[in-house]
């Protein structure tokens, strides 16, 4: 995912994944998505990210990236 996270390594089946620098996050989308289109063309991004349980903070997360990137590209 194009923004900072970490998760500790651990042996369950949906580790919890954290989130820090938000206030970046989306600069930090922009210049991976820039790059990525500069060199292989247009995209298309599919969450699969499942936005319940453990998963929940990092899915909305990539939704709210996502989503403002692509608001400040039309």
């Amino acid at each position: 995912m194009p923004f900072l996270w970490q998760q500790k390594p651990n042996l369950k089946w949906e580790p919890k994944g954290d989130i820090y620098s938000k206030a970046h996050n989306v600069d930090i989308a922009k210049k991976h998505f820039d790059k990525v289109i500069k060199d292989y063309g247009n995209q298309v991004l599919i969450n699969l990210i499942d936005k319940k349980r453990m998963q929940q903070t990092l899915g909305l997360e990539y939704q709210r990236v996502v989503e403002e990137v692509t608001r400040n590209k039309v």
